[in-house]
């Protein structure tokens, strides 16, 4: 699930301190069910954050295809460069016949995008030695087709919380199910996110070779700030804000009964603006407004990080989630976080680098906000950020990948 709430997608210049790169040997394709694109700028950027870390590692080049019903051409293509990675976004154009044709019409105009991506991708650094598919649904289809058609293997790194007994949207067992479980038996190699995913994907007979890989934060523009002097103590909040996943509510109210305790403290929150309104609705009916609670808007990346970077706590309290970028941004920084025990959170989440309780417990993030307040100074930045580095840098993911490229196809 897209976690990150950036105001537009604009390349971001990644910096690696005495860092040598070794020789590039792999061409590697992402082929992305998931990626940053002028429809929706923010979605799947921790793919994009993928593809960057590898990128350290191989030659990259990024597919991406999605429809889009403002284009007068049947195929738009757009061909750019970012940060190592050549990425290739293509739209198609929507249509409007009756539902069984349109059904047709799209899965034609979907593989004809992709295979126009791969020959600009071929032509662009010839042949790629491995698939490194993100997200399974719908991109799998054409890394099952390359697989058999071209006899390239690929990898699968999955973020999806579809998968998840705690997702509201429980997973159904109809085609994409069957097509889903096609595409883990042939991957080479399946990545989800956490433990907790991996869990999840088998008990839906999801079988296949696993191994994680976690979430990447680049650790260089996410750091420990040197200017942190809050007057009062600041929480922070990035999200969607979507009622079910986010549990936005509760986390207004029990900001309302903090402030009857205790007033030396503000959360701001970084969102989508088009899922803001309720919530705005909501902090006002309770006098929070701009009082206790300020809504900032969509941020770029380095905004982000400068805000992140800056507060004394991360807060989260959802109802489900996998491992949220967010979550390895501030230990980045150095900020402890609270959250619920969701997902694979609680697999990196413990007393040393912030609070962990039970999801909808509103008690208990009362307390837990209280606590953080009194005593936050029991946490250490700098060994918050050494676990981040260790665990979560470009270079320690980039490396991980480029050993399970080497385990499946020596060159």
């Amino acid at each position: 699930m897209r976690q990150q709430i950036y105001s537009n997608f604009e390349p971001q210049k990644i910096f690696f301190k005495n860092f040598i790169l070794t020789e590039k040997k792999y061409n590697v394709l992402f082929l992305c069910s998931w990626y940053p694109n002028r429809i929706i700028p923010q979605l799947g950027n921790f793919v994009q954050k993928h593809a960057e870390c590898v990128a350290l590692y191989a030659n990259v080049a990024a597919l991406h295809v999605r429809s889009d019903a403002k284009i007068n051409t049947t195929y738009d293509v757009i061909q750019e460069t970012r940060n190592n990675v050549f990425t290739v976004n293509i739209y198609y154009k929507k249509n409007n016949f009756l539902p069984i044709i349109s059904k047709i019409i799209k899965a034609q105009r979907y593989l004809k995008a992709n295979y126009i991506g791969y020959k600009i991708i071929c032509k662009h650094f010839g042949k790629p030695n491995l698939v490194h598919l993100n997200v399974i649904n719908p991109a799998g289809i054409f890394a099952l087709i390359l697989k058999k058609t071209q006899n390239i293997p690929y990898i699968i790194s999955e973020n999806s919380t579809h998968f998840l007994d705690s997702n509201s949207n429980k997973y159904k067992k109809n085609i994409y199910h069957l097509f889903t479980k096609i595409c883990v038996i042939n991957a080479a190699r399946v990545c989800p996110v956490s433990q907790d995913l991996t869990n999840a994907m088998q008990r839906k007979g999801m079988t296949g070779n696993y191994e994680i890989v976690p979430n990447v934060v680049d650790t260089h523009l996410f750091n420990i700030s040197a200017e942190k002097q809050n007057e009062k103590f600041q929480f922070i909040h990035i999200s969607t804000l979507k009622e079910d996943h986010k549990n936005v509510s509760g986390i207004i109210r029990t900001v309302a009964k903090l402030a009857e305790i205790n007033a030396d403290f503000e959360l701001h929150i970084i969102h989508e603006n088009e899922n803001a309104i309720e919530a705005k609705a909501f902090a006002k009916e309770l006098n929070m407004l701009d009082k206790k609670i300020f809504f900032e808007g969509p941020k770029s990346t380095s905004e982000v990080a400068e805000m992140l970077s800056k507060s004394d706590c991360l807060l989260l309290f959802s109802n489900y989630e996998n491992l949220p970028c967010v979550i390895v941004e501030a230990m980045a920084c150095g900020v402890p976080v609270i959250s619920t025990d969701v997902g694979g959170i609680a697999e990196h989440l413990n007393k040393l680098n912030g609070i962990i309780l039970k999801p909808r417990d509103e008690s208990a993030l009362l307390n837990s906000m209280l606590d953080m307040i009194n005593d936050s100074k029991r946490f250490s930045s700098e060994k918050i950020r050494e676990y981040a580095v260790t665990n979560f840098s470009y270079e320690a993911v980039g490396r991980k990948f480029l050993e399970i490229y080497q385990q499946i196809k020596p060159l």
